[in-house]
């Protein structure tokens, strides 16, 4: 991995797919993994957050980082993984989106299947936590994302309508009637202007609307 400028080490993680790494830091990995060139703003930000948790886990190597013109250039962290574990699926970002982006969605789904929430631990609360006693997630990233992925299966559920920018979550029957007329080509007569479809629907900047069930 290529290193900071003017440093002679490198910046290496933990498995990312620990429930000890906090959300944040694997958001913005992944986010310096999956882009060759990254914003300004995604730049300041992925530096904000290594800087914050390598002055609690390698505070040497945060010191030479924070000296540096720019910590990060033409670098991306590095992450260890055993033969038999190559790392966090990239597809799991999906679930990290969801609860970052629409928490209450996923919450909702989460409740209503599996009758628990995941909690990821966050990167304040672990700043603040003494060493030795750092907080932790109640599950691993892969277990958080096979569970979501199964949610997202469903079309009726909030988290599929909250990532598909639909306005609010239709049910199954509504889902059904709707394939049915298009099926039967209302959609295409004169004069039939029927229920626009959620996707179609404009959606409130910011908001994502409350599930509607009949």
């Amino acid at each position: 991995m290529p290193q900071p400028q003017g440093l002679d080490t490198e910046v290496t993680l933990p498995n990312l797919n620990s429930a000890d790494l906090p959300i944040e830091l694997v958001n913005v990995v992944l986010i310096v993994k999956s882009k060759v060139v990254l914003s300004e703003e995604e730049t300041f930000h992925a530096t904000a957050v290594f800087l914050a948790y390598l002055q609690e886990m390698q505070p040497t190597l945060w010191n030479k980082l924070r000296k540096a013109g720019n910590p990060l250039a033409g670098s991306a962290p590095s992450s260890k993984a055993g033969p038999k574990d190559p790392g966090l699926d990239p597809k799991s970002f999906t679930s990290l989106i969801l609860h970052q982006q629409h928490h209450s969605a996923l919450t909702a789904d989460w409740l209503t299947r599996y009758r628990r929430v995941w909690k990821p631990c966050h990167l304040n609360a672990w700043l603040d936590a003494p060493a030795g006693r750092k907080p932790s997630g109640n599950l691993d990233y892969e277990s958080a994302w096979a569970l979501t992925r199964e949610i997202l299966r469903d079309h009726t559920s909030n988290s599929f309508a909250a990532l598909a920018g639909w306005s609010y979550t239709p049910t199954g029957a509504e889902i059904a009637l709707w394939d049915q007329m298009e099926l039967e080509g209302r959609l295409k007569r004169k004069g039939y202007r029927p229920m626009g479809r959620p996707e179609n629907r404009p959606v409130p900047p910011g908001e994502h609307g409350n599930p509607r069930r009949s």
